[in-house]
């Protein structure tokens, strides 16, 4: 993985984070995966500005994800097999085993009723989901691998007619990012 513009994680979590973020959109036949779409540096961006106040909790929840599967599986989590790793996320996807093991019941605030590492997975899997399908110019979505997926056109000036009927094909229309939007049209501030 390359680091470079990375503003936040160090290679460590990056690491880790890249194995998470595979697991919860995996790459398909065809390459349309959270690795292919970048998520990772929509990830650091994203924490290193807009999302600065969870820091905190990725710095602490990756620390403590590694810590875990060291305990339980003898190796962090970037390096257990894919079926192990997504066994890991299933537990603090449900909370099952993960609580009665005693690796997750410290709270990262006081007032927090989630432990650490269900909070931690909630708030990975909710912004893997927003760097896998939001515009390139967030940071995620590179080459629209998450619009490729779902058959999404982009962002688009507006529709004809026939491309609004039910059963269109929207993978016909050729896929725009804001930024060609922005190239299309002058922007004039009067």
């Amino acid at each position: 993985m390359n680091l470079d513009g990375f503003m936040f994680f160090n290679a460590t979590e990056a690491r880790t984070l890249d194995a998470m973020t595979a697991r919860i959109v995996p790459s398909e036949p065809d390459g349309l995966g959270a690795r292919e779409a970048g998520v990772v540096t929509y990830l650091d961006h994203a924490v290193a500005g807009y999302f600065r106040e969870l820091q905190s909790i990725y710095r602490v929840g990756l620390q403590r994800l590694d810590s875990y599967c060291l305990a339980k599986a003898g190796a962090v989590f970037a390096g257990l097999s894919v079926s192990r790793q997504d066994e890991i996320l299933r537990e603090f996807d449900t909370g099952i085993g993960v609580s009665a093991a005693g690796a997750d019941t410290e709270r990262l605030e006081a007032d927090s009723v989630e432990p650490i590492l269900t909070r931690f997975f909630a708030i990975v899997r909710e912004h893997t989901i927003q760097g896998m399908f939001c515009d390139p110019i967030y940071g995620g979505n590179r080459d629209f691998v998450g619009w490729k997926l779902i058959g999404f056109p982009g962002a688009q000036w507006e529709y004809t007619e026939e491309q609004m009927r039910p059963g269109f094909d929207a993978t016909t229309i050729p896929i725009l990012s804001l930024a060609d939007l922005q190239r299309s049209r002058v922007f004039r501030h009067d």
